[in-house]
């Protein structure tokens, strides 16, 4: 009795780590519930997802609070329909990041432009201004 009453401690504290995927550590909680039921004592499913959501890191409490206010009826709250959304929610924030980090490692261009000497264009993305102006401002006919 007393390694069930550790399982079920274990369940009821259990907080979920920002640091791993989300997917196992929820998996590890459905399994100590299981141990729990077989040890005699009764955790529902809307027991166990209600557990699931508080375990949350507070980075992810919209997602449960998102969860709680989209499913109106407790009795249908299940650990089998929040887990997805959690993980879906996990890897759409893991997508945004990886999105960022590329965008903030893009290299800037090292070579310079022949024709004025700056870097971060080439020679053929360079847009004379002298040549642009000239063409409207000057009858002479000389463009250069």
């Amino acid at each position: 009795m007393t390694s069930a009453f550790v399982t079920f401690q274990k369940l009821f504290n259990a907080q979920l780590s920002d640091s791993s995927a989300l997917g196992p550590q929820l998996d590890a909680l459905t399994e100590q519930s299981n141990q729990v039921n077989a040890a005699g004592i009764e955790v529902k499913p809307q027991l166990l997802a209600l557990l699931m959501i508080n375990a949350l890191s507070k980075s992810y409490q919209t997602i449960a609070g998102t969860i709680l206010t989209t499913q109106t009826d407790v009795t249908l709250l299940t650990a089998a329909l929040i887990k997805p959304k959690i993980v879906e929610e996990e890897q759409r924030r893991v997508a945004n990041c990886t999105q960022i980090a590329h965008i903030l490692k893009a290299p800037l261009l090292d070579k310079k432009c022949e024709k004025c000497g700056h870097k971060n264009h080439t020679t053929e993305q360079h847009w004379d201004t002298k040549l642009a102006n000239s063409g409207s401002s000057s009858g002479n006919g000389n463009n250069t």
